[in-house]
């Protein structure tokens, strides 16, 4: 399990631009990465618990979870999953990373690497094949693009290759990849979302609002 932060501190030793980790906002940032973090150890916990239920042949009733960080522009979104990245692969949790276009994965792929070194992964038009293709299974992290995610939804393409990492000990199973979307996607055809109590969607309005409208205001539909 990835360990959530009280401090920025904690992850210093994972920022290789150190101007960008003192100038970054500390309280914005620590809440993204723990989004973040929560995310992934649940989604570890959930593949485990579908493998038992495989193993023993016991009918999976858990969903896939997905979760939406939902703060402003500018608060660390990415940087924050730059960081988990190195964190994730220094504690072995397989991850892929899906990017709006390929300017964002080379700007990941610059800051990463030389913490990860050979066992990052980035795969777009210019160097897909079948031989990359057969090896995916061997990178802790890889990243692909928006437009390879939105084919492989649709049918086009096999998913399965990049779904999992195989460690290398003969012995280890292998390991479902949790996938972190950075930069919202183009969503096609209808896409609902829940405003229930158990959606986190709408979180950041009503936490707006309590710092925006005081007592002896209202909030109207036609206020902007």
């Amino acid at each position: 399990m990835l360990e959530k932060i009280n401090r920025i501190s904690e992850v210093e030793k994972f920022f290789s631009n150190k101007d960008h980790y003192h100038n970054i906002h500390e309280q914005s940032f620590i809440d993204v990465y723990n989004v973040m973090i929560d995310f992934i150890n649940e989604s570890v916990q959930l593949y485990e618990a579908k493998k038992q239920n495989e193993e023993q042949n016991v009918k999976d009733n858990h969903p896939y979870i997905a979760k939406v960080v939902n703060s402003v522009m500018g608060h660390g979104k990415s940087t924050a999953a730059r960081i988990v990245a190195k964190v994730a692969h220094k504690n072995n949790v397989p991850l892929l990373f899906v990017f709006n276009n390929k300017k964002s994965m080379d700007s990941f792929k610059k800051e990463v690497q030389p913490f990860v070194k050979n066992e990052l992964l980035m795969i777009d038009s210019d160097n897909f094949n079948d031989d990359i293709k057969n090896i995916i299974k061997n990178f802790k992290i890889v990243g692909i693009t928006q437009q390879r995610f939105r084919d492989m939804a649709i049918g086009f393409g096999d998913f399965s290759f990049f779904s999992y990492w195989k460690p290398n000990i003969g012995w280890i199973e292998p390991i479902q990849r949790t996938i972190i979307v950075d930069e919202m996607p183009i969503f096609i055809n209808a896409e609902s979302f829940d405003i229930g109590k158990n959606d986190n969607c709408l979180d950041w309005y009503d936490e707006m609002v309590k710092v925006t409208v005081t007592n002896d205001e209202e909030l109207t539909k036609f206020d902007y």
